[in-house]
């Protein structure tokens, strides 16, 4: 029996997670009840009639006896800046935040203003609202209403490390809508926005090989796969997360078709393909050693229009043309720490679009087209300066790759695997 989250009998659409490794996506009837310590505290309460919709993902409520603000688990609305509590019409903020805090209201109201409130890893925020996930009850049963948000594309998915089941299932709704171009991903939804027939791929690099020292080490790329130049001025690259961890393209920043930008976390000198958040921890959550938690990132026009995203892994339509291009053999043990891998197809594949994933992930950088029947050895330790065409060297300094069992994949950065090689307890 496999457990999803809050003993509620739920049809969904999950992937498990076996080891380090993903499995497609596979429908699944989760029957099942928590008992004992391991249930979810639940607890009901009224909405307030008046003011208490604060926006997408926060309300108030009465609380036995107390007044408390909830804030939704597991989703990020964007924020309104007017509010009226007599005149939800008047509600005014950025592009995105009134649908969401609207439909939130409309919601409320259809339930009677009554609440269930789940608390399955009971805890605060830094502004002392209290984090549940809410359910609404319609038409005689409960439902999730950060999924309702989710599945219209209202509100951006919001990882929580210590949840999986619901990472996975609002993940994965996210997507859907995404798939389905509504909400948040129907563009321009905010208006004719600059280069409206421009398009971009987005990669996060969320797990760097090592230790999570170097902030650099995590990034976005954008890559244009259209073909004109795009100014990029005034235009901002956003998470799930605060939104002091946006970033915000300055005057004159710009890409070429075919041209790659990236945005790194930490601190440097911007340059012409670099930009640098400056900021003091990492951003983007793992899905290997985050609890298959994941995240996603967001490239917004001046206007708020979601142009381009990511989310990783991949839970819907997960295909890559190269899937079954490569072969994947990995020396973990004996002599120095390297992989190989090897194009078995009959055209040339560019690893520079993958990743090579041994626990943390390796970069492909440019200039890594591997013709058919060529092959590529990536050693862990070594100095990347000392690179070749198909010789490269990952640059950590000592043993990684675990003797009892692990596996190293070429992927996408969606976590979709083209190859790959396990040894000992490791899994594929």
């Amino acid at each position: 029996m496999f457990l999803v989250s809050r003993g509620r009998l739920e049809n969904a659409k999950i992937r498990l997670y076996r080891g380090r490794m993903f499995q497609r996506l596979l429908p699944i009837l989760v029957l099942g009840l928590l008992s004992g310590s391991a249930q979810a505290a639940t607890q009901n309460a009224e909405v307030l009639r008046k003011g208490g919709v604060n926006d997408g993902d926060t309300i108030i409520v009465r609380l036995d006896g107390r007044t408390e603000v909830i804030r939704f688990l597991g989703v990020q609305a964007f924020e309104l800046s007017t509010y009226n509590n007599n005149d939800p019409t008047r509600w005014r903020g950025e592009c995105h935040s009134v649908p969401a805090a609207r439909f939130v209201l409309r919601t409320i109201k259809r339930a009677g203003y009554r609440v269930r409130l789940s608390s399955p890893a009971p805890e605060t925020d830094t502004r002392g609202r209290l984090i549940r996930q809410v359910d609404v009850r319609l038409d005689g049963r409960w439902r999730d209403l950060e999924q309702m948000l989710l599945r219209r594309g209202l509100v951006l998915w919001l990882h929580h490390v210590a949840e999986a089941g619901l990472n996975q299932r609002y993940s994965l709704a996210q997507q859907t809508a995404a798939a389905k171009g509504v909400g948040i991903f129907r563009s321009p939804a905010c208006g004719a926005g600059p280069d409206q027939d421009a398009s971009f791929e987005l990669r996060i690099m969320s797990d760097p090989i090592g230790e999570d020292t170097d902030r650099n080490g995590e990034w976005v790329r954008i890559t244009n796969t259209g073909v004109q130049a795009v100014s990029l001025g005034g235009w901002y690259l956003g998470n799930a997360g605060p939104k002091a961890e946006r970033f915000r393209f300055p005057a004159g920043a710009g890409i070429a078709a075919g041209g790659s930008e990236t945005v790194f976390n930490g601190a440097g000198t911007t340059g012409v393909t670099a930009f640098y958040r400056d900021l003091d921890h990492n951003l983007f959550e793992n899905s290997d050693n985050g609890n298959g938690a994941g995240d996603g990132a967001y490239l917004l026009d001046p206007d708020g229009d979601v142009r381009a995203h990511t989310v990783y892994p991949c839970l819907l339509a997960c295909s890559d043309p190269n899937q079954g291009a490569l072969q994947v053999r990995a020396n973990p043990i004996r002599g120095p720490e390297y992989v190989l891998i090897h194009n078995v197809s009959d055209h040339p594949v560019d690893l520079h679009r993958y990743q090579l994933r041994i626990k943390g992930a390796y970069p492909f950088g440019p200039e890594s087209v591997l013709a058919p029947g060529e092959t590529m050895q990536v050693f862990v330790k070594g100095d990347p300066s000392e690179d070749t065409r198909l010789v490269r060297h990952a640059g950590y300094r000592g043993a990684y790759m675990n003797d009892a069992g692990g596996s190293a994949q070429v992927s996408t950065y969606d976590e979709i695997d083209l190859a790959c090689d396990a040894w000992g307890s490791g899994r594929c």
